[in-house]
């Protein structure tokens, strides 16, 4: 763990949940999934820290997340 941190700058589950956001974020672009179900699909069996997580890294929940960018047409 030492070794990771030190050539990422984060530890392993920063590392994980980062690409687990990237990948929901893909999905609320992408699919029509209920938030839960793409929450469950990336890793997540925590809604509530999902969130958390995913408005401390994008700025919005999930759910305004996919409300603007189907109002870009992503």
């Amino acid at each position: 763990m030492n070794f990771f941190k030190k050539y990422t700058g984060m530890t392993c589950v920063q590392y994980i949940n980062i690409h687990r956001l990237e990948l929901a974020a893909d999905y609320l672009r992408t699919k029509n999934l209920p938030i839960m179900d793409i929450a469950l699909e990336v890793g997540f069996d925590n809604i509530s820290y999902f969130n958390k997580l995913f408005k401390a890294k994008y700025h919005a929940t999930p759910k305004e997340y996919r409300a603007t960018c189907k109002a870009l047409h992503y």
